[in-house]
């Protein structure tokens, strides 16, 4: 699934990194890669933090 329009890394796995001394919010980074794809917006890192690290949900039912 593409998350930017670079499609070199649509099959990589991806990572969020905040960045403090930049006027940027964040950028996102190929782990396959190590290599910087692109910068993000305050609305993007949360929108894309949300997907890449949600729990799975799990449902529990009483066996007992």
């Amino acid at each position: 699934m593409a998350i930017t329009k670079l499609r070199h890394h649509d099959n990589c796995e991806v990572k969020t990194e905040r960045v403090y001394d930049s006027p940027h919010y964040a950028r996102l980074v190929c782990r396959d890669h190590g290599v910087h794809i692109q910068w993000l917006g305050r609305a993007e890192y949360k929108q894309i933090v949300s997907w890449l690290y949600r729990k799975p949900h799990r449902e529990y039912t009483n066996q007992g």
